[in-house]
């Protein structure tokens, strides 16, 4: 079963191994993705209650929870790129065309998403909804938007722009 070659010849260049061949940009991508996923996932499920007893969504003190999930995401980010440049050559951490170009369409795509989100959190203060969902619908649109965003880039690093 697995001893036929690849049956399109893209499929073998697709391997999701972040070797010296990745550069450091598509390495950065999939750093800011882990990171993304991993402490935003962890704040909504604190703040759904899926951690430990359900608490009323109405009585939980999101403010500082945020603000802190927010910190360890920059201060995870700051160690993780420092990991990453000192893994990397030195020539390739400047990027190429190419990089600028996977970026410049990820982030294009990421915008839509957040302004679609944005759209949805104007129309929940509009109907004077909770301060805790318009704030936390905010942060979630913004999660996936970046989501969507490195998603497309990563597509995109892997499969050509």
């Amino acid at each position: 079963m697995f001893d036929t070659p690849c049956p399109p010849a893209m499929w073998c260049q697709t391997s999701l191994t972040l070797g010296a061949h990745v550069s450091f940009r598509e390495k950065s991508t999939w750093v800011m993705l882990v990171l993304i996923v991993g402490v935003y996932g962890a704040y909504f499920a604190s703040i759904l209650g899926l951690f430990g007893d359900a608490p009323i969504l109405a009585t939980v003190a999101y403010r500082p929870l945020m603000v802190l999930t927010v910190v360890v995401l920059v201060a995870a980010s700051v160690v993780m790129h420092i990991v990453v440049a000192l893994t990397t050559p030195t020539a390739e951490h400047g990027g190429d065309e190419r990089d600028r170009l996977v970026e410049r369409k990820g982030e294009s795509i990421g915008g839509a998403v957040l302004g679609v989100a944005t759209l949805f959190a104007i129309g929940l203060a509009c109907l004077e909804v909770d301060h805790f969902w318009i704030a936390n619908g905010l942060l979630a649109g913004l999660v996936l938007a970046e989501v969507v965003s490195r998603t497309s880039q990563i597509v995109s690093y892997r499969y050509g722009v």
